[in-house]
């Protein structure tokens, strides 16, 4: 085209192609939004009926579960108490904790003394579940979980009975052989820095028996005891002394 002379308009056929193929763009653009917006609802709607799937499921377990204790009850009427005994802890064993707790406080308001009693034995057992697996954590075979433990014990329990009868527990005669040198001593250093109002007379007995357990397998050679376990076994002897001499005067 020569300069000056005016641009030729396109023809019909040419603005009709540009339109086409300006609506193919917007609608191929519409499209994938649309599809992108169709697919996100798909996946909440996919995801939404496999929640509900596993809260059917659980519901289902969950009510099997109280069928199971329902057909306990009876033992807990009893006049076996070994019967009674394996019916809470099946009990304890087919409930979640906070279940167990309203199904111990249950039965311990009950008029009848001997199922108020068992409530009360129950909600005790099932409290006591979270110090059990604590102390258990002293013999743990990850360093930092059982150093973690000993650090709540003696931070938090060193005032605590219950505490104190546990951690003696580790040491009897079926579960002492269990204990690695690591478990052993970090019981041990956890009694030492018990308070003495924490300790009675049936756990005062039972950690001197446990005393004598852990050497007679040291000169058994079954579980030798170091240096370190020495020293804080010679501790510990020395405050159950001091245990027994403040428990003399406390009944003076």
């Amino acid at each position: 085209m020569s300069e000056g002379q005016p641009e030729k308009r396109k023809s019909l056929g040419e603005r009709v192609a540009v339109w086409v193929g300006a609506a193919s763009t917007i609608a191929t653009i519409t499209l994938a939004i649309w599809n992108a917006e169709l697919n996100r609802e798909i996946r909440i709607l996919e995801a939404d009926l496999r929640a509900k799937e596993v809260d059917i499921e659980a519901s289902k377990e969950r009510v099997a579960r109280y069928r199971f204790v329902r057909e306990l009850f009876s033992g807990l009427l009893s006049e076996d108490p070994t019967q009674r005994a394996l019916t809470v802890n099946l009990a304890r064993l087919a409930l979640k904790k906070e279940e167990s707790e309203k199904f111990f406080s249950g039965i311990r308001l009950s008029e009848d003394k001997e199922l108020k009693r068992l409530g009360e034995a129950g909600l005790e057992a099932v409290r006591n579940e979270e110090l059990v697996a604590l102390i258990d954590r002293l013999n743990a075979s990850s360093k930092p979980a059982r150093l973690a433990a000993l650090s709540i014990l003696k931070k938090e329990y060193i005032s605590d009975s219950k505490a104190v009868d546990i951690a003696i527990d580790m040491y009897d005669e079926e579960r002492i052989d269990s204990l690695s040198a690591q478990g052993r001593i970090n019981g041990i250093k956890y009694l030492n820095s018990t308070k003495r109002e924490a300790w009675n007379i049936k756990t005062l007995a039972e950690a001197r028996d446990s005393v004598q357990r852990i050497e007679a397998r040291h000169t058994e050679g079954a579980a030798l005891v170091g240096d370190e376990t020495r020293r804080e076994l010679e501790r510990l002897k020395i405050f159950l002394d001091s245990v027994g001499a403040y428990l003399h005067r406390s009944q003076e």
